[in-house]
């Protein structure tokens, strides 16, 4: 897949009819297990910026076709707060390794050379704002969608989502048809959740759709692949 990914971006080819409907059934056999879910999660985000974003993407393309989000933030609060996920990420760490890339190609090279990349990285992407934003009739969902991708992507830097009124409110919000309501409904003896949601709201306005996908797969990068699972972002700063 990372090599196909690759091809497109550098040709500039478009996807194909016959070729998504490969790829929406390949990445059908990654949903029943939430290890393998947050692979296909890396896997589509990483889809959808380097292809999408260098061929068709744009924060106006996403707000009006966020089916792809939409599905991808579905599988994230599933897989990050499902209770297997998390016993296995406590107890069986060796299961999120690359063991090849581990073994074989990680030892040739210095710690402190992936350590630098990760924070040039991390400084590029804290400085991208939005160039683009879609008009009134897409920005209300949009903007929900966004909102709660950036708490995910906060807490999956953290570990996990280990909070099950936060997960069933992310839920409530996700299921929002904002066509039909501009009303965000309240959640009952949950303060702290509702004044943490509206802080990141504020706090990564600036933030966009396509910087938010790089960020998941970079700290799925430094967890699964390059570093450990306990790796973290430290003072993680989505946009500056």
């Amino acid at each position: 897949m990372q090599y196909y990914i690759k091809s497109v971006v550098t040709l500039k080819q478009k996807i194909s009819g016959p070729e998504d409907k490969i790829l929406k059934s390949f990445f059908e056999y990654f949903d029943d297990d939430p290890l393998l879910a947050i692979q296909k999660s890396f896997l589509s985000c990483h889809f959808m910026y380097k292809v999408k974003n260098n061929l068709e993407c744009s924060e106006v393309h996403l707000a009006k076709n966020h089916s792809q989000i939409k599905s991808i933030i579905k599988t994230l609060i599933k897989s990050l707060s499902e209770d297997r996920f998390i016993s296995r990420f406590k107890e069986q760490a060796e299961l999120f390794k690359n063991e090849y890339i581990r073994s074989r190609e990680l030892p040739f090279i210095k710690d402190d050379f992936i350590n630098s990349v990760f924070s040039e990285c991390q400084n590029y992407l804290s400085n991208v704002c939005i160039d683009e934003e879609p008009d009134d009739s897409e920005r209300a969902q949009y903007t929900i969608y966004k909102q709660i991708f950036i708490r995910i992507v906060v807490s999956f830097n953290e570990s996990y989502i280990n909070d099950s009124d936060a997960c069933n409110y992310f839920f409530t919000l996700y299921q929002l048809d904002m066509s039909e309501s501009t009303r965000i409904p309240p959640i009952h003896n949950n303060s702290l959740i509702i004044s943490q949601f509206s802080e990141y709201a504020k706090k990564y306005k600036n933030v966009s759709f396509s910087i938010l996908l790089k960020w998941f797969t970079l700290i799925y990068e430094l967890k699964f692949i390059f570093g450990d699972i306990n790796s973290t972002f430290d003072n993680l700063n989505l946009t500056r």
